[in-house]
């Protein structure tokens, strides 16, 4: 008797042990997961320097140009005869405003002036890049991850993932870890991304002429 009691105390320890095993295989593979996702984000955005995004939102569309040295970006608001386009380098940055009533350019020269190369989408994996592994691990846990494909392109499906503190849904191409679709949780907005590497030209970046336009000197980077 006494020894099918200590076979039952075995089994249910050994029991126990294999699904604390499980549960910490499931944890760990999300885990390295979006690690791997933000490694691979990290080093194109850090070594990649020719780009194109086009970022569609339900309010504008922007696409950015970043080849060497030098960032285009243009912005289009869905529902604006606006439309701002903006060059960045080294010691200058010129923006040109363009309207149905007017046409601008404004231009900020400074010596120390150097565009941020690497911050051009609105896009982090900031939730797993603290100092604390602990903490990494725990905003990890809150996040669903599911393989899936949109539109032909391989990606990981995060859900509980937040965007600038919103609860979202997001779309991450598992070969770049770059976003493909981001939407929010009731799924009622959405930003669609898409991304190619080394095809922007000199003529991608070339500045329009700029004699119909006002010039105007600015003392500050334009927002």
């Amino acid at each position: 008797m006494e020894d099918k009691k200590t076979n039952y105390k075995k089994i249910i320890i050994i029991l126990i042990i294999f699904l604390v095993i499980i549960i910490g295989v499931f944890i760990f593979r999300d885990f390295f997961i979006l690690k791997s996702l933000n490694s691979k984000f990290s080093n194109i955005k850090e070594n990649q320097k020719n780009i194109y995004i086009k970022q569609v939102s339900d309010t504008a569309e922007m696409e950015i140009f970043l080849k060497d040295d030098t960032i285009k970006n243009i912005l289009t608001p869905i529902d604006d005869s606006k439309k701002i386009t903006e060059f960045s380098k080294p010691k200058i940055q010129k923006t040109f405003v363009d309207t149905d009533e007017s046409k601008e350019l404004h231009i900020f020269e400074d010596e120390e002036f150097e565009p941020d190369n690497t911050d051009y989408i609105g896009f982090n994996y900031d939730f797993i890049n603290s100092d604390n592994f602990f903490d990494n691990l725990s905003n990890s846990l809150k996040i669903k991850i599911k393989k899936v494909d949109v539109e032909g392109i391989k990606c990981y499906k995060l859900t509980n993932f937040s965007v600038e503190d919103n609860k979202s849904i997001a779309y991450i191409n598992v070969e770049t870890g770059f976003p493909v679709e981001i939407n929010d949780e009731k799924e009622e907005s959405k930003i669609k991304y898409e991304v190619k590497f080394d095809c922007v030209t000199d003529k991608d970046i070339e500045e329009p002429d700029n004699s119909n336009y006002t010039i105007i000197e600015s003392e500050d980077i334009e927002e």
